[in-house]
């Protein structure tokens, strides 16, 4: 897709969403600060939809992933999630979120939300480490004291990935 130039943020906010980083607010947000007065409203009709989303209503939310995956088909055809551009995407994300763990910035079920979308599209990459038994029974309103051992988890695959993982991404 962009083999010489940067990944366009909308690609970066589809591939956030899909893996679980981002919740349907928080894309819309994202897509809202890209868009400028500039912006070409045909060129960009779903992301016009999408910011004017009401987010009151969670049928409209529901209608996020879908709107910015019909953006991405039309304006990026040869981009996949599956593709070694997209993983790398999702890698860098994943990465993100094992840090925003370790400097408390985000709740276990922000991190632990992302496995099974993960391993869904990359079938269980060993960049996930052992996330997901790190993660069992993780709800969303688990406290971070009742599960202590995530924060070594995370240090330790965060140093791993690095090892492991794509060597654009630093």
């Amino acid at each position: 897709m962009n083999e010489s130039g940067p990944i366009d943020p909308i690609v970066r906010v589809y591939v956030a969403i899909y893996i679980g980083y981002y919740h349907a607010r928080q894309a819309i947000q994202k897509i809202s600060d890209s868009i400028d007065s500039g912006t070409d409203t045909d060129d960009c009709q779903e992301l016009f939809e999408i910011v004017s989303l009401n987010q009151k209503q969670r049928d409209q939310l529901e209608r996020v992933e879908v709107l910015l995956k019909q953006f991405v088909d039309r304006t990026y055809p040869d981009f996949d999630l599956k593709s070694r551009e997209g993983e790398a995407i999702a890698i860098s994300f994943w990465m993100k979120r094992l840090q925003e763990y370790i400097n408390e910035e985000c709740k276990p079920w922000e991190l632990c939300r992302m496995i099974g979308p993960i391993e869904d599209l990359y079938q269980f990459p060993e960049w996930l480490g052992d996330m997901y038994n790190s993660c069992d029974w993780v709800e969303p309103n688990t406290d971070r004291n009742d599960f202590e051992h995530l924060y070594k988890d995370c240090k330790r695959l965060l140093s791993e990935i690095k090892d492991i993982s794509h060597p654009e991404l630093y």
